[in-house]
């Protein structure tokens, strides 16, 4: 009896001295984000832009849909996207709800990748996470045949059709819409095409792109736009190369007129060539136009037309009758002839001489002074020996 107390005490003893058993100190688990509020813009307002679409300059068409409708609220944060947030971009949270706002995402792998090229291409000129996602999304933010037009213009474009397309008026809308792409290649990239103190809004509907080793011809790109996205028209830029003799038979199948594409730096004795062979077809410049966009290049023409030589019946008899310039890299002295032109001498196509180090841009910008001139076609030939030279 005695050895049994004993031994109830001392296992009363052990039991108080075994430790206490507390919960771990476990912090609480990040309530997730709400999702953002979208906020649409007004019906009334975007229904008004869908209607003036049609009638508005090429080069204004994409904006003005943008302004106008806001399906999953303000652009902004993506249109401006590439700036930094220190030169006053927007946040990368303010992005992010953005996109989450607009049901961007397909997958959780086109959310990483498109997150994760922000930060290292903000501050460029690029569009690398819109491509990325296009890449992984495809026909989810039409994207197809490829992602070389993705940027935050496009794929609010995109947006737009599918918010417009769902409503009962909406296809009616979207069926007179037929909006100008960029010209873009397969890469995402266009050619740095010469500016102009003149240039035209244009709705060429064909081009022609002129390179050092190349010349392609084909449909300039149009967008559609329905229930299901964008949807691209026409045959990928640059289009189908050709051959010199065969340039201009194709040319005159091709729907007119025709936007001639040149690298603004590249030497304007390839489109002597050109014209050349065309005779007294004609041709427009495509000069780089002003796109308040960011991500959206577009494109314009200049207002006089080129040729390689004129029908001599309406040439003045008197050669000092007609103005005729010589055009180098330089234009200074170019410019300076035609400010000082007497009427008399513009009734008939300028006669413009392109030395060996004219350029693309030298004649552009010719091209631009005799437009504030109003003059209609100008005749580009080359320098050649006087012997051979063929009569412009």
């Amino acid at each position: 009896m005695r050895r049994a107390v004993v031994l109830l005490l001392l296992a009363t003893a052990c039991k108080g001295k075994e430790p206490k058993h507390e919960e771990p100190n476990v912090p609480p688990h990040p309530m997730p984000e709400p999702p953002p509020v979208v906020v649409p813009g007004d019906w009334a307002t975007c229904k008004a832009a869908l209607e003036a679409s049609p009638k508005l300059p090429p080069t204004k068409q994409v904006a003005a849909l943008i302004e106008g409708c806001k399906p999953c609220g303000d652009w902004t944060p993506l249109l401006t996207w590439s700036t930094p947030t220190e030169n006053g971009g927007p946040k990368r949270k303010d992005i992010e709800s953005a996109m989450i706002g607009c049901k961007a995402y397909c997958d959780p792998n086109a959310k990483m990748r498109f997150q994760g090229g922000l930060d290292d291409n903000r501050g460029k000129t690029n569009r690398i996470p819109w491509r990325l996602l296009g890449d992984f999304c495809k026909e989810s933010v039409s994207a197809v045949p490829d992602s070389r037009f993705m940027s935050a213009p496009y794929f609010a474009l995109d947006r737009i059709a599918r918010d417009v397309g769902a409503r009962p008026e909406g296809a009616k809308l979207l069926a007179a819409i037929d909006l100008p792409l960029p010209a873009a290649s397969v890469t995402g990239a266009g050619l740095d095409l010469p500016s102009s103190a003149v240039t035209r809004p244009t709705a060429a509907p064909s081009q022609l792109t002129i390179t050092v080793d190349e010349l392609r011809i084909g449909p300039l790109p149009r967008a559609k736009l329905g229930p299901s996205g964008v949807t691209v028209a026409g045959e990928p830029y640059p289009g189908t190369a050709v051959k010199l003799a065969d340039l201009w038979p194709s040319i005159d199948k091709l729907p007119q007129p025709v936007l001639v594409f040149m690298p603004q730096k590249m030497a304007a004795s390839r489109l002597v060539e050109v014209l050349a062979a065309g005779k007294r077809h004609t041709l427009q410049l495509a000069l780089e136009a002003t796109s308040t966009l960011p991500g959206w290049a577009i494109f314009g023409s200049s207002p006089v037309e080129i040729t390689g030589e004129v029908d001599p019946t309406i040439l003045p008899k008197n050669p000092a009758d007609r103005l005729t310039l010589t055009i180098g890299e330089t234009t200074d002295e170019a410019v300076k002839a035609i400010a000082a032109a007497l009427p008399a001498q513009l009734t008939t196509p300028p006669l413009l001489t392109l030395e060996a180090t004219a350029t693309t841009e030298s004649l552009a910008t010719v091209l631009g002074a005799l437009a504030y001139k109003d003059v209609k076609t100008a005749v580009v030939v080359g320098r050649t020996p006087a012997a051979k030279r063929p009569k412009p």
